[in-house]
């Protein structure tokens, strides 16, 4: 009998791993999955501790949930943490510097390997190094299923399903607001230095970029921008500027595009980012 956890959560005293911890507590109450899950991390007193934190933001007991030790500068203890997971799901970040160790034992062990990285150098990488290897094991290996992916590119797929014809083009607007579960800051230390390891290989990204673009059938057609800080009021919300935002997400979706053009020959949807200000001074707060 199998006796590896569902799912463990690496990195979970960080920012984006505490804050996966209830929604990932909520999804294993429901008794039609019989769900089971753990999380790892470098330090069992931290560990400990946001299980501690956890289960007084939730009001639930989490005490039973399994702790792994495991370190990105130790790739046995990783090794050893794969093994005990159907699914990883990894929170511990900058993903140049702690990821493709992760991504490489999971392989090894047939896991399968979920993370929320926005550097796009670190998901081509990988893509480029371990695709083959991951197909012969019949492992899914996500990247990008963070905040930004899960409200740009899923909206997408969800309008194209809904669009009664052929979908030209999206333009997406997001706003933010405190939830349930928010940890108060919407930008964190973890990001920031993600932001700052991402930049160190933004030349090469974009040369990688050019070329593939250049050797690349051109999609048309093209969708205009938008003029930073203008009002819209074409979607109910008059009171708010906008301020275009080239995330890593816009590329993402794109190379999707591009591959269902190239493969299939089916149209390409053209996508624009956005996100909702009260003023210019909102990009300061």
């Amino acid at each position: 009998m199998d006796s590896r956890l569902d799912i463990v959560v690496f990195g979970a005293t960080g920012f984006t791993g505490k804050s996966t911890l209830p929604y990932l507590h909520k999804l294993a109450q429901n008794p039609e999955r019989s769900l089971t899950w753990g999380i790892g991390g470098r330090s069992l007193e931290k560990l400990q501790n946001i299980l501690h934190e956890a289960s007084t933001r939730i009001g639930a007991d989490l005490s039973g949930i399994p702790i792994i030790i495991a370190d990105s500068t130790n790739e046995k203890s990783i090794m050893e943490m794969t093994k005990k997971a159907r699914m990883i799901i990894n929170c511990c970040g900058p993903y140049q510097v702690h990821g493709e160790v992760v991504v490489r034992s999971c392989i090894e062990t047939g896991t399968h390997y979920v993370d929320v990285t926005a550097e796009p150098y670190f998901q081509e990488a990988m893509e480029k190094k371990y695709h083959e290897a991951a197909q012969r094991q019949g492992i899914y290996i996500v990247n990008y299923c963070g905040y930004g992916y899960m409200a740009t590119e899923i909206p997408v797929c969800l309008l194209e399903n809904k669009f009664p014809g052929t979908l030209n083009s999206v333009e997406i607007f997001t706003d933010t607001y405190q939830g349930v579960y928010s940890q108060g800051s919407q930008f964190n230390i973890g990001s920031w230095k993600s932001a700052v390891v991402a930049s160190s290989k933004l030349k090469t990204f974009f040369w990688n970029k050019i070329k593939r673009d250049w050797n690349s059938v051109k999609m048309r057609p093209k969708i205009c921008s938008r003029l930073p800080f203008s009002r819209i009021t074409s979607i109910g919300i008059p009171n708010k500027k906008i301020l275009p935002f080239p995330s890593p997400d816009i590329d993402i979706i794109n190379r999707s595009q591009r591959y269902f053009y190239e493969n299939v020959e089916k149209r390409p949807i053209q996508v624009r980012h956005y996100y909702l200000l009260d003023s210019w001074k909102s990009i300061l707060k």
